[in-house]
């Protein structure tokens, strides 16, 4: 029976589990970034109607379809991060900095016959490595640390909601006596249970819970955030040269993804007592999608550039755990922590499909001007489960509501004054991915404690770099400035289904203003044979 009992405590488990996405996890684990080999990352990444380049390749494969010889290049990053916070009438700055491999990349050409003009002139394959993106960052929010309890926004009112939403939870769901475990159960939410094990929330006589803190008692919070990981992408592609105008390609990337968070949200009281939750929350797994390219040469100065790349087909596994410290009297305080080694559970996911359209301009054997349009469709983001068709309902709803399509401009311009040496400068200007007034509210019954969620603004991208050339070698270098700024809160005055028990907004996490800056070089080395 002991057995018997296990197992369906262990199933109950996983089924609560599926739903601990929201669109906010879909939104953070599907940036956008611009970079690549030093060329491509000074141009822009305006490279769709260009191509004869290895980071072109992962945009729109048909940009093998240039290649004439055989090709090998390898790019070195450093990256140096800034975000600056402005939280509660107080200034903070965070940064970090490292190096890493930003793209490889091997072209093999073959299969043209010499001095053949018409049909299918050569062929070329390729094997890339991209660097995508890089998830590093760090940044502090609240009340300095002399500050004076001051916002009525507590997480404690939160954790009280979460417990109360519904009806159906009670003291005795939530406590551990006569061997309990509130963690298997379906109706309670992970966040109420370390509230109340914490003597954070208190039941009520008449049902539901109540935070400890009085109606109008003050608080001072502080939140740290320290993120990690980064996507890169695995790709091998096809190009062909048809009749020397018309180009085409194919190809197929592997995706590799890891997203670490560990945050510690930390409130002190007006009257008596503190608490710090410490959290750990991971995403990772690896992913596949498919891309078709083409691009043609109307003319010997026009060249025109598409590319459609399917969604990414995500297989991903979740950990997060959490602990609390609390002091709130002499008698009460200590420790609690969720499941010990954390939860970890699995899903599917798909990322947003992506359309890109270009147009190059040569001038003579000296100068190109290239634009580019890329298409973002973020509002196809899905979250899937083949063993519960409705485990991310709300989650797949939330997210076309929360989401926006984004749109990318990217303009590139490289002009040769020697047969040597190039200069070349880029702009690009990307829309934001999530609704401005978005908020996330918690499931009534989510195992996650992580509650904050982040509103990018419009994210800017401006670069410059030089080249230089040889007879079968290539180095080249260049610079990127990337900022965004953006709103972040702790959490949001609600849960799902809240219903007829709203907080009210003096209760809503005020709001923190984010300017996050990057500063980029790459340099990249090449060699043709």
């Amino acid at each position: 029976m002991k057995i018997k009992a296990l197992l369906i405590s262990s199933l109950l488990l996983l089924t609560s589990l599926s739903y601990a996405q929201d669109e906010f996890d879909a939104l953070r684990i599907t940036p956008r970034d611009i970079q690549g080999t030093a060329r491509y990352t000074a141009m822009a990444g305006a490279f769709t109607a260009i191509g004869g380049d290895a980071s072109a390749v992962k945009d729109n494969p048909a940009a093998l379809g240039i290649y004439r010889h055989w090709e090998a290049t390898f790019t070195l990053g450093y990256d140096y991060k800034g975000t600056k916070t402005s939280s509660q009438g107080f200034d903070r700055n965070g940064f970090n900095n490292r190096f890493n491999a930003r793209q490889a990349g091997f072209v093999f050409n073959f299969g043209g016959k010499k001095n053949r003009t018409r049909g299918l002139i050569t062929n070329s394959l390729a094997f890339t490595y991209d660097h995508l993106y890089d998830f590093r960052r760090d940044f502090v929010t609240g009340a300095s640390k002399e500050a004076k309890p001051s916002t009525h926004a507590s997480l404690t009112r939160l954790a009280a909601l979460q417990a109360s939403t519904k009806g159906t939870v009670t003291e005795a769901m939530l406590s551990t006596e006569n061997n309990n475990d509130p963690y298997s159960d379906l109706d309670v939410g992970w966040l109420a249970e370390l509230g109340y094990q914490s003597f954070l929330i208190n039941p009520q006589s008449a049902g539901g819970f109540s935070t400890l803190l009085g109606e109008d008692e003050l608080v001072k919070s502080r939140h740290a955030i320290s993120e990690y990981g980064g996507i890169n992408e695995y790709g091998l592609s096809w190009g062909g040269n048809i009749n020397n105008y018309l180009f085409i390609g194919a190809g197929i990337g592997l995706r590799t993804l890891r997203y670490r968070a560990e945050t510690t949200y930390a409130e002190h009281f007006e009257q008596e007592g503190s608490f710090q939750i410490d959290n750990e929350y991971e995403t990772s797994g690896v992913g596949v999608n498919f891309s078709l390219g083409v691009m043609g040469m109307p003319t010997d100065w026009l060249r025109l550039g598409a590319s459609i790349k399917s969604v990414t087909l995500h297989n991903l596994k979740d950990y997060n755990i959490a602990t609390s410290q609390y002091y709130i009297t002499e008698e009460q305080k200590g420790t609690v922590t969720t499941p010990k080694g954390g939860i970890d559970y699995s899903y599917k996911f798909n990322s947003p499909m992506q359309v890109t359209a270009g147009a190059a301009f040569f001038i003579k054997s000296q100068g190109i001007i290239s634009i580019e349009y890329d298409f973002d469709r973020y509002q196809s983001l899905k979250f899937r489960d083949k063993s519960d068709a409705e485990a991310f309902t709300d989650a797949n709803n939330a997210i076309k509501h929360a989401a926006r399509n984004t749109h990318t401009l990217k303009i590139g311009a490289e002009y040769r004054p020697l047969e040597w040496l190039s200069i070349r400068a880029g702009y690009a200007r990307q829309t934001p991915s999530v609704e401005r007034n978005a908020q996330r509210f918690l499931r009534h019954n989510t195992v996650r404690i992580d509650s904050e969620y982040e509103i990018p603004q419009t994210v800017q991208f401006a670069s410059a770099g030089i080249g230089f050339r040889g007879t079968w070698w290539n180095i080249d270098l260049a610079y990127q400035y990337r900022v965004y700024k953006s709103t972040f809160y702790s959490f949001a005055a609600g849960t799902y289904y809240t219903e007829d028990l709203p907080l009210d907004d003096k209760y809503q996490a005020e709001a923190s203003d984010l300017k996050n800056q990057r500063h980029s070089a790459s340099l990249t080395f090449g060699i043709r044979f």
